[in-house]
Order: C-alpha cells, then structure tokens, then sequence
C-alpha cells in the first residue's frame, strides 16, 4: 500500500472497480473487498473543484448504500502521519472481519 513497508496490514487491491444493483459505481483508490473496506485518497488538487466534490458524495453514498465501509484519507495525512492512518485502517479491518 505504500503507506508503512513493515505494517502488518494485508495490501489492498489498487484501482478496484465496484458495482451494484444499478450497475457500475466507481473504480476507488483501494479496497479490502474481503471486508467490504473502500480507502479513498483526497488531495486538495483533485477534489475540492465544484463537479468532484458533488460526484465524489454521490460516489460515496452509492458505495455506502450497497454495504462498504469508506475510509476517506487525505494525502496530506499520508505524509505527515502515516501511523495514524494505519491505525485508522487496523481498527476498520478487525470492526469489519
């Protein structure tokens, strides 16, 4: 994942493609898909323009609504303190086991 080489976390799929009843909903930055965990990836950059930030939500509602859990990280986050993120996704992995 990138995040910390001697985490004891499984590694996540890159670039997964998530469906639902309606059909496809979003290719997300990660997932456990064992657990049903979406990581999401926010930088300033990308996300905060007036189309991202209402598809991102409407992204997101769909995901929550056909059951998976969705970690919202900023990039940001990752590089100042990547611990706290790690602990973020150890206590929703062990919630969701």
């Amino acid at each position: 994942f990138g995040l910390c080489p001697d985490s004891s976390l499984p590694v996540p799929e890159r670039q997964v493609s998530i469906y639902d009843d309606e059909g496809f909903v979003a290719r997300v930055d990660f997932a456990y898909t064992r657990w049903k965990v979406v990581i999401e990836l926010d930088s300033r950059t990308f996300h905060l323009r007036s189309e991202s930030f209402e598809s991102d939500r409407a992204k997101r509602n769909r995901l929550v609504a056909a059951g998976w859990t969705v970690l919202e990280v900023t990039w940001d986050a990752v590089m100042r303190n990547p611990q706290r993120v790690l602990r973020l996704i150890e206590r929703t992995l062990a919630r969701c086991a």
